[in-house]
């Protein structure tokens, strides 16, 4: 259970933030419950929920010693202004730009996620 301190705290970086930062999208696609004879998933759901962040790169040090791809991003989300908590395969829009997440991570406030996250081509 998060504490009634840190989710003040989180509600005002949301409110501090809110309207500052680039406004984005979130992509989700989760697998169908029904399968075909192989086991696969014979449909998919796809819901999107708008979000605002940042993209950000990582700094060249930290690349090689945490082994991140040169072409890999950051990408850092304010968590009260996303409506569900990213999880690694979402896909995120900002600026015409399609990413995949490769990994989350919540801050310890709870107030942001910062992902690392590779370019894709647009997923329509």
């Amino acid at each position: 259970m998060v504490s009634p301190l840190l989710t003040l705290v989180a509600q005002q970086i949301a409110a501090g933030f809110n309207g500052v930062l680039l406004p984005g999208t979130l992509r989700r696609t989760t697998p169908g419950t029904t399968v075909d004879s192989y086991g696969d998933p014979t449909s998919t759901t796809v819901t999107t929920y708008e979000c605002q962040g940042i993209v950000d790169t990582y700094d060249k040090k930290y690349r090689v010693q945490a082994g991140i791809p040169d072409t890999d991003v950051k990408l850092l989300l304010i968590a009260g202004l996303v409506e569900v908590a990213p999880i690694i395969g979402d896909q995120v829009k900002f600026r015409d730009q399609w990413y995949r997440t490769v990994s989350v991570r919540l801050d310890p406030a709870h107030a942001s996620y910062e992902m690392q996250a590779s370019a894709i081509p647009d997923p329509s």
